[in-house]
C-alpha cells in the first residue's frame, strides 16, 4: 500500500470512530419511546372516559328535552281545556240570560194582550202565578250575576 492509501484509510477510520461516538444512545431512545407510549395510553383512556361522559350527558339532555316537550303538550292541553270550559260557561250564561229576557218579553206581551189599560206592575201584583215566575227569574238572574263575578275574580 502506498502512503496515500494509508493516509486515506487512517482518515476514514478516524471519521468512522468519531461518527460512532456521536451516535445517540439506543437505550435512551427506547426509554423515551416507552414513556411516549405510556402517556399515549393514559391520553387514550382519558379520551375514552370523556367520550363516554359526553354520551351520557347527551342521553340525559335528550331525555330532558323529550320530557319538556311532553310537559309542554300537557300544559297546552290543560290551558285549552280550561279556556274551553270558561267559554262554555260564558255561553251557558248568555243563553240563560236570553231565555230570561224572552220570558220577560212574553210576560209583558201577555200582560198587554189582556186588554186592560192598567200598569204591567199592577197586573203582576194581582196575578200570583206571574209574580212567582217573576221572582224565579230574578233569582236566576242574581245567580248568573254572582257566577259571572266569581269567574271575573278567578285567575
Amino acid at each position: 500500500m502506498t502512503g496515500y492509501t494509508k493516509k486515506l484509510l487512517v482518515t476514514v477510520s478516524l471519521i468512522a470512530l468519531a461518527g460512532c461516538g456521536r451516535l445517540p444512545d439506543v437505550n435512551k431512545i427506547q426509554g423515551n419511546m416507552d414513556q411516549m407510549v405510556y402517556y399515549m395510553g393514559h391520553m387514550t383512556n382519558a379520551t375514552t372516559r370523556m367520550a363516554n361522559a359526553a354520551e351520557r350527558m347527551e342521553g340525559k339532555s335528550d331525555n330532558m328535552v323529550n320530557d319538556l316537550g311532553k310537559r309542554g303538550a300537557t300544559v297546552e292541553r290543560a290551558v285549552q281545556n280550561y279556556s274551553q270550559a270558561i267559554l262554555d260557561n260564558e255561553r251557558a250564561m248568555i243563553k240563560a240570560l236570553q231565555g230570561i229576557r224572552e220570558e220577560l218579553n212574553e210576560l209583558k206581551q201577555g200582560a198587554r194582550s189582556k186588554g186592560a189599560k192598567t200598569d204591567a206592575q199592577e197586573q203582576l201584583r194581582t196575578n200570583p202565578v206571574l209574580q212567582a215566575r217573576l221572582n224565579e227569574l230574578e233569582d236566576k238572574i242574581s245567580t248568573i250575576v254572582s257566577n259571572m263575578e266569581k269567574h271575573k275574580k278567578a285567575p
